[in-house]
């Protein structure tokens, strides 16, 4: 089994890093042989939207940097885990530029109807299943329900078979960070 871990923390915030930390021992503990990237680090080009990787070509982005790497391993995973700050109801810069670079390269130039709506057809024919964990100071509701949204509307337009979501506030002690950990990876892999 493999996992890819996405980390979108903007500076060493030290909760994302612990809560990292506990993501990356239970998965290791469960077997998972893992891919990191902490994104900050990364050089990634934003995506163009000019629709090269899915015309031009096709499953391949026309920036030559990590953000090919990170589509290759994103496909290749049972499991892959996001981590960023909320912020405003989102993820980080560095998060979301990963996230708009898996789109096309994931699809086929041809619409089917997915829950009512028309929808690119999947490229290939399985997608891992997806683990957001989202620190944020600030448990307010709207913003927890905006990226609850936000990573459903994701998994649905990425073909991901399920995803779970989890808000932490910040300074928590590693203890409660590995139980989160743990009981959300238990969530979306029972799925």
């Amino acid at each position: 089994m493999r996992a890819l871990i996405l980390d979108g923390a903007r500076d060493d915030e030290r909760t994302l890093r612990d809560l990292r930390a506990a993501v990356t021992g239970e998965l290791f503990a469960a077997g998972y042989g893992i891919d990191e990237w902490i994104l900050r680090e990364t050089p990634i080009q934003p995506c163009e939207g000019d629709f090269g990787c899915l015309v031009k070509t096709p499953g391949v982005c026309g920036h030559a940097d990590a953000g090919r790497e990170i589509v290759e391993q994103f496909v290749r995973s049972d499991l892959t885990v996001w981590l960023s700050p909320v912020t405003f109801g989102g993820y980080s810069a560095q998060l979301t530029k990963a996230v708009d670079r898996l789109g096309c390269p994931l699809i086929w130039p041809s619409l089917s109807k997915l829950h009512g709506q028309h929808h690119y057809r999947p490229r290939y024919d399985a997608y891992p299943k997806l683990l957001v964990l989202g620190v944020s100071d600030e448990r307010d509701a709207e913003s927890e329900r905006l990226l609850r949204a936000l990573v459903a509307r994701n998994a649905m337009t990425l073909y991901l078979p399920s995803h779970a979501v989890g808000v932490i506030a910040p300074g928590k002690p590693e203890a409660e960070l590995r139980s989160t950990a743990r009981r959300l990876l238990r969530t979306v892999r029972a799925d």
